[in-house]
């Protein structure tokens, strides 16, 4: 924040500016995703539906396990990956409320205990997903409800509309974004010049007309510098890092944040796509055993991580045969 003080000094009025740090006198909020990758600290709990239940009974059920499950470990400490890492740093130079939303547990605080579990509303949730299809209930209507039935979790139009935050950093990949977008439309444009996004070109579709400007333009010219760089799953929340530390976008207007970001991305040009490279097929298997653990298991994150940054072709049908070999594997140990 700048402020001005003017003063009278041999018969002339000076100005002078003084520059303080925005987390110093504002109230900041950070949103963010959970993470499928969890610390090991027990078997995860994880939810398959009955025959004849319900929506509502399902999300009963979940919640009856949720609170029945030990241990119980506080959700900054039990959510791993890069993502929270950067998170942690924003968080640690902002001084700023952290809540993270879950597709089990709803909007949850950072302190808040929770157990491991394992479910997912992401296109790698698909085990998950097509038990909402068998009682024909989408992710949203999933997860509302959860909201509504638990306890820990906090009420996305309050937060939203809550005038405890003078500041408000989202940063959430596309699928958590379209979670989000009922409050953001019944919030806009009020929350405009206090709300900054962090997500990917197709997220910001999932944004409110009224609120568009609100999402700061980074993109893949962010890969350009080393410390910066990583994967699409963190994309957001590295763009938040950045804006923290390098642009100190926190203590600037709206426009002025969106110029920033737009001037930084002046100096680097788009990296170009390299050719992708043929390999046979133990070669692929061997990779797939190699990130099966850093990635959870996922077969999309495998297969995104294998063309993004491994450099590797592979087609989806002959990817999905070698996937299916790797996890027989697992299985038999």
């Amino acid at each position: 924040m700048i402020t001005a003080a003017r003063k009278k000094e041999n018969g002339k009025i000076t100005t002078s500016f003084k520059i303080f740090a925005m987390q110093q006198i504002v109230k900041t909020l950070v949103i963010t995703n959970c993470t499928s990758r969890k610390k090991p600290i027990s078997q995860p709990i994880r939810l398959s539906s009955v025959g004849g239940e319900t929506l509502k009974e399902l999300v009963l059920r979940w919640r009856s396990m949720v609170n029945c499950a030990t241990p119980k470990h506080p959700a900054i400490d039990l959510y791993q990956g890069r993502s929270l890492s950067e998170i942690r740093r924003v968080r640690g130079i902002l001084g700023a409320d952290l809540k993270i939303i879950s597709a089990g547990l709803g909007i949850v605080t950072s302190a808040v205990e929770i157990p491991n579990y394992d479910l997912s509303l992401s296109e790698n949730g698909g085990a998950f997903l097509r038990e909402l299809e068998k009682i024909n209930a989408t992710p949203i209507e999933w997860w509302t409800a959860v909201c509504q039935n638990f306890d820990q979790s906090e009420d996305a139009d309050e937060l939203l509309g809550s005038s405890t935050y003078d500041l408000i950093l989202i940063a959430l990949p596309p699928s958590y974004l379209r979670l989000l977008r009922p409050s953001l439309e019944s919030h806009a444009p009020a929350i405009r010049e206090k709300l900054r996004v962090f997500t990917s070109r197709i997220g910001k579709n999932e944004i409110p007309q009224a609120l568009k400007a609100c999402v700061m333009d980074y993109d893949d010219r962010l890969e350009s510098l080393s410390e910066y760089s990583g994967t699409r799953s963190d994309f957001p929340q590295r763009a938040l890092r950045h804006f923290t530390e390098e642009i100190n976008g926190h203590t600037l207007a709206l426009e002025e944040a969106q110029n920033q970001v737009k001037e930084f991305l002046k100096k680097y040009e788009k990296r170009k796509a390299s050719a992708s490279r043929r390999v046979d097929d133990e070669e692929i298997l061997s990779i797939i055993e190699e990130d099966w653990y850093e990635l959870s298991g996922k077969s999309n994150e495998i297969l995104r991580n294998l063309r993004r940054v491994r450099k590797v072709a592979c087609e989806q049908k002959r990817f999905s045969y070698l996937f299916r070999l790797v996890k027989a594997r697992k299985e038999e140990i």
